[in-house]
Order: C-alpha cells, then sequence, then structure tokens
C-alpha cells in the first residue's frame, strides 16, 4: 500500500511540475529553437537556408551588432538569435544576404505579425 501511495505521490509531483514549466513559459517547451533570424530596420528576416552568391561590388549595408539565445526571438536591430557577432548582411529588394562563416545565405522578411 505505501508503495502505491508512493507512486501515486511521485506521478502527482512530476504532472504539477511539468504543468508549472508550460505555464511559466508559455507553453513553449523549454529549450525550444527558434529559426536562426536577425532583425534589421524594425523587422525580423528568417534564415531560407538557401545559400546565394554575392555580386562583386555589392555594398554591404551593415554587421550583426549582438544576439540573442537561439530561443529568444531579437528585439534590437542589427541582432541574431544564431550568434555571428560582425558578421556583415546586405539588404536586397529580396530581403537579406547574411554572410555565416564566408558564405551568404538568404534571409527573408518574417510574414507574422
Amino acid at each position: 500500500m505505501k508503495k502505491i501511495f508512493h507512486r501515486f505521490c511521485t506521478t502527482i509531483v512530476l504532472l504539477t511540475t511539468t504543468v508549472l514549466l508550460c505555464l511559466l513559459t508559455s507553453c513553449n517547451w523549454i529549450g525550444t529553437d527558434y529559426i536562426p533570424m536577425i532583425m534589421v530596420e524594425g523587422k525580423l528576416y528568417l534564415d531560407t537556408g538557401t545559400e546565394v552568391s554575392v555580386k562583386k561590388g555589392q555594398a554591404i549595408t551593415g554587421h550583426i551588432t549582438s544576439s540573442v539565445s537561439q530561443t529568444k526571438k531579437p528585439k534590437k536591430n542589427d541582432q541574431s538569435n544564431f550568434g555571428f557577432v560582425g558578421s556583415e548582411y546586405i539588404v536586397d529588394e529580396d530581403g537579406l544576404i547574411v554572410n555565416l562563416g564566408d558564405k551568404w545565405f538568404r534571409f527573408e522578411q518574417d510574414k507574422k505579425p
């Protein structure tokens, strides 16, 4: 009888802890990573995973100046959630092109409000 009561109490504690953690994190599981993104001119741009080439002479628009954890969305201009502080980016008609380790990748504006 004591073993059954102990298992019951343990189960209740685990369930309660899970529910509390869910509520404290707005029902996002702890450690949920967002897609790599960067904020430029108040807009979020999301990584498309597409490597692109940069035309010679294409002007650098800016640099990543700070970074937050990948479990957060950037809230400041020139801030990423994937590191690479100091990396260059180019704004063009299709969004951004960001230099990540000597390769350039396309980022497109987040369509969600």
